[in-house]
């Protein structure tokens, strides 16, 4: 099982804070694959936190997506490779 963590923040004056209750979505990209899987979906905690979880079976990249809404724009994080053993 793999847990992919990040923090949704909004930057509000010229602070940055958390933004909660946003849907992200965990993507998986398999190695050697051209596309990315959407593994399972929630929400951002009241802290901006965000928690999902897959199960890794075969080498590949993890990342977590939020897609925007009307007045934010999406943000795809930086995606981490796991080398299934």
């Amino acid at each position: 099982m793999v847990t992919v963590t990040g923090v949704l923040q909004q930057l509000s004056g010229t602070a940055w804070k958390a933004y909660a209750g946003q849907p992200v979505q965990l993507w998986f990209q398999a190695k050697g694959a051209s596309k990315y899987t959407l593994v399972s979906s929630g929400k951002t905690s009241s802290t901006g936190l965000a928690t999902l979880k897959g199960k890794a079976t075969v080498d590949g990249t993890w990342l977590i997506r939020y897609l925007g809404d009307a007045t934010h724009f999406n943000s795809t994080a930086t995606g981490d490779f796991v080398d299934v053993r």
